[in-house]
């Protein structure tokens, strides 16, 4: 609580112990009321919706997924063994996870849900290979997958076999709407030259939720600025697909396309590239600026203009999420040259 402590007496400060790093400006919001640390025993993903924040967490000796706020939601509460916890999902009041592991010599991955009614896990497929991220209807379950050989399936919420939706070729992440499923696609061939296997090229393609052809929305050639071939996350959201990927110098871009098609926009570059990092509301995209701790959360409309701080965030971020009124993230563990936990990270809470 040695960071909680600080906060009570920097309580007229927009940092969490850090004040607003020199910024003056009366309408930064860096300069906002201050952050209130909501856990102090760990965290790695977080979630949120409107009915509340959920956290993953992963020891040395097991996991575990909860309900970190309101506080009188503290009734979700899954204990897990020691199975690495990978990918941390919340649609349709559902909270969805993966957990990873060996037996013997083989790899397994396990995909998970429970309502956030009830913290009753069920498993609903073993995977393949590695989840990417996972979506959900009121029927079905859409992930993605770190595999050429069934990159893009579904399985039915009671759980069963996973059926494939579409052949891709891989580097895929899933979307869905109430009509439609969209998802990332890296080809192997130049759309300008059918007959030159060699080059990568991205699509953004879609598919009727129901099943039929796949349309493809948006092409980017991987030599040009507007890339998107190496996508490090994905979102749909209100009308857009939103995703961060790798530049060829090796920065971090975010671009969005609308789903009915069309021109790429890009909405900012230079960004903190990590799954963790970006959310998304009804209007702005919020991201972290590439930078060592503090960091700032920026924010951008959905359909492009120009970047604004929303808050200066220390320390540095592992995750971050958002929800109507709020703005969290959580902080990484730290641990000695010995690998002894020194601190096992926090999770943070401000106003937007």
């Amino acid at each position: 609580m040695r960071v909680g402590a600080l906060l009570l007496g920097l309580g007229g400060l927009g940092l969490c112990g850090l004040g607003c790093s020199g910024r003056t400006d009366s309408s930064d919001h860096a300069c906002r009321a201050p952050c209130e640390v909501i856990s102090s025993s760990g965290a790695r993903e977080l979630r949120a919706d409107s009915t509340g924040l959920y956290a993953s967490n992963q020891s040395r000796i097991g996991g575990v997924i909860e309900r970190i706020y309101p506080a009188d939601a503290s009734d979700f509460r899954v204990t897990l063994g020691v199975n690495v916890i990978g990918w941390l999902g919340l649609e349709n009041g559902r909270v969805f996870w993966d957990e990873s592991g060996l037996s013997g010599d083989d790899f397994y991955d396990v995909l998970y849900t429970a309502s956030v009614d009830d913290p009753t896990p069920l498993g609903l497929v073993t995977l393949s290979s590695t989840l990417r991220n996972a979506v959900a209807d009121d029927t079905n379950v859409y992930f993605s997958l770190d595999s050429s050989t069934m990159p893009l399936a579904r399985v039915d919420l009671a759980g069963g076999t996973a059926s494939a939706l579409t052949p891709a070729w891989g580097n895929t992440w899933v979307g869905i709407d109430a009509t439609n499923v969209y998802f990332t696609d890296q080809g192997i061939e130049e759309p300008t030259n059918l007959d030159d296997p060699n080059v990568a090229h991205c699509e953004l393609r879609s598919m009727p939720i129901g099943g039929g052809s796949v349309t493809t929305l948006f092409v980017g050639d991987r030599g040009d600025a507007i890339n998107g071939c190496d996508p490090i996350a994905f979102r749909v959201y209100a009308g857009h697909a939103v995703w961060m990927y790798a530049e060829a110098d090796g920065t971090i871009s975010l671009m969005q396309v609308p789903v009915t098609g069309g021109s790429a926009t890009t909405l900012a570059t230079n960004v903190a590239g990590d799954a963790g990092w970006f959310a998304l509301d009804d209007r702005f995209v919020y991201y972290l600026a590439d930078a060592s701790s503090p960091m700032d959360l920026m924010k951008v409309p959905l359909d492009g203009g120009t970047p604004t701080l929303e808050r200066t965030l220390a320390p540095a971020p592992f995750s971050i999420a958002i929800d109507a009124d709020h703005v969290y993230w959580s902080s990484a563990e730290q641990a000695d040259s010995a690998g002894n936990v020194t601190d096992p990270g926090s999770i943070y809470m401000a106003p937007k």
